[in-house]
């Protein structure tokens, strides 16, 4: 997915990987995140078993921080969504999802140079 000039909205399920990134010169802002589960129907197990969606307020205090850290800055961003990225399991038993919100800004909105934008392969 590739973004440019507004805000863009993600949902990653657990245990899976994908790529977020912006057009070449731009580099990504992580705006909001949360690693857990607010859903009973975001991002349904392949069981489908009602137990591992039951909890909707499960919530990794951290997330944003931790997606700003592999991500902010960058012009693309390789994300594998797992309990140990953010440090513990904030919902022990239950199928969880990443859900985040950036933007494609401009590097100098950070005072960088277009150079500082990193591509990390992934």
């Amino acid at each position: 997915m590739f973004v440019f000039g507004f805000l863009e909205s993600g949902i990653i399920c657990e245990q899976k990987t994908h790529t977020i990134g912006c057009p070449s010169g731009r580099g990504i802002r992580m705006t909001e995140a949360n690693f857990g589960r607010t859903s009973r129907e975001k991002c349904r197990h392949p069981y489908n078993l009602e137990r591992l969606h039951n909890n909707t307020d499960c919530r990794a205090p951290n997330s944003l921080g931790v997606m700003q850290r592999l991500c902010d800055g960058r012009q693309r961003c390789n994300i594998t969504v797992e309990n140990e990225m953010f440090g513990a399991d904030p919902c022990h038993g239950i199928y969880k999802y990443l859900e985040f919100d950036f933007e494609c800004i401009n590097p100098g909105r950070w005072g960088l140079s277009p150079w500082s934008i990193c591509i990390h392969p992934g």
